[in-house]
């Protein structure tokens, strides 16, 4: 039996909500996952590293890098990253991604609780007047990508 990412109840952990404690938006993705025994670490990796992604989800977000390239903050040089996103803090449980740009501040939290469900919540709080124009493009793709990332994250952790 295949198993997909389905949309889910928002419940910001702790640790990403003191990040960002007024965000404008947020929403969470799950997979009941078998007992693969990956960490959050090893999860976020395989959603968000870009391998194993559908083609389509590959082009959107070295788009996204691309566009985005000028306006970021700098500095993330010597900062551990997944794919294009700073870790901010990481455990067998949890790892939160994200960063707070001129435009929008960001942060995605993956979990893998004891049943072995994973949840990628994200959280955001739009900053300017070129974040809500951002974010008016990004959230009609966002659901897709993420959905796409998760499944894909999925069939790499159980080979």
């Amino acid at each position: 039996m295949e198993t997909r990412a389905r949309k889910a109840k928002p419940q910001p952990s702790d640790n990403l909500v003191k990040l960002c404690r007024e965000f404008t938006w947020e929403d969470c993705w799950e997979l009941p996952a078998s007992d693969s025994g990956a960490s959050s670490r090893a999860w976020a990796e395989a959603i968000f590293s870009g391998k194993g992604s559908p083609w389509i989800v590959a082009r959107l977000m070295d788009a996204r890098n691309f566009l985005m390239a000028r306006y970021e903050k700098r500095g993330e040089e010597d900062q551990d990253m997944i794919g294009s996103f700073p870790v901010i803090r990481t455990d067998a449980h949890e790892t939160i991604l994200g960063k707070s740009d001129r435009h929008l501040a960001f942060f995605t939290s993956i979990t893998v609780d004891g049943k072995q469900t994973v949840r990628c919540t994200t959280i955001m709080k739009i900053n300017n007047m070129f974040g809500r124009f951002y974010w008016f493009f990004v959230r009609k793709a966002h659901p897709f990508i993420i959905k796409a990332a998760i499944n894909c994250a999925a069939k790499a952790i159980s080979e």
